[in-house]
């Protein structure tokens, strides 16, 4: 019985030692009692030694980091492009470390600011859940949404499939950080009136009998500057 715990004890410190990565070699201890004082030494000891270690890692990594002394410069890109590459369009999350600068392009001043509170801060989850979108903004999607089924239904075509109920609600909601006023709203329910007449004749055109997105997505490309739906 003796023997046989003395060898389970080898076998655990064995596989303890080879978990730490010792370079102590096992070979050194034989199966017994005598020695088991000093195995666990050994390995107290190779804990140090890596406490020791992590200890001096993280003294030069935190050096390294106090010796750096960032300074802003100015971009100096290699290249003059002779087309504007990056469209910033106007409900586009606008950094706030971005400042208008000669020469290039600066968001427009409908972009909502990210700014550095919104970076430190997280809003803890209630009862409710996460507000994504305030009272305000989601009464303005209501409305919105109500000029497009309204216009719709009067067009004999109601909106009734899943997912072109899904594409106006996504396009709305991406857009209707443009809207800030009741002119802006009045604006933007006669847009989705629009819309919603072009993508019906689209479909009727077609010979179909109910919307589709595709037939939207038709009419957005044909509606150009229509706000706040288009650029």
């Amino acid at each position: 019985m003796m023997l046989r715990s003395a060898i389970l004890l080898w076998v655990r410190v064995k596989r303890t030692l080879l978990s730490l990565g010792s370079r102590i070699s096992t070979t050194n201890f034989s199966p017994g009692f005598t020695r088991s004082g000093a195995r666990v030494e050994a390995i107290w000891e190779n804990r140090e030694d890596q406490g020791t270690v992590d200890y001096l890692r993280d003294t030069a990594i935190q050096a390294d980091i106090d010796a750096l002394q960032p300074r802003v410069v100015q971009p100096h890109p290699g290249n003059k492009l002779p087309a504007t590459v990056r469209v910033i369009a106007g409900v586009d999350r606008q950094h706030y470390s971005v400042s208008p600068m000669q020469g290039w392009t600066t968001p427009p001043a409908t972009c909502p600011v990210e700014t550095q509170n919104d970076e430190d801060a997280a809003t803890a989850l209630g009862a409710g859940g996460i507000e994504l979108l305030p009272t305000p903004v989601r009464n303005r999607i209501s409305a919105m949404w109500e000029a497009a089924q309204d216009r719709a239904q009067r067009l004999g075509m109601g909106i009734e499939d899943e997912d072109v109920t899904e594409w106006l609600l996504t396009l709305i909601e991406g857009r209707v950080g443009l809207v800030q006023g009741p002119d802006d709203l009045q604006r933007a329910r006669a847009s989705m009136e629009t819309l919603i007449t072009v993508g019906v004749s689209n479909a009727q055109h077609r010979l179909y009998n109910k919307l589709e997105p595709v037939f939207l997505n038709e009419a957005l490309f044909n509606l150009p500057h229509l706000f706040p739906l288009t650029d």
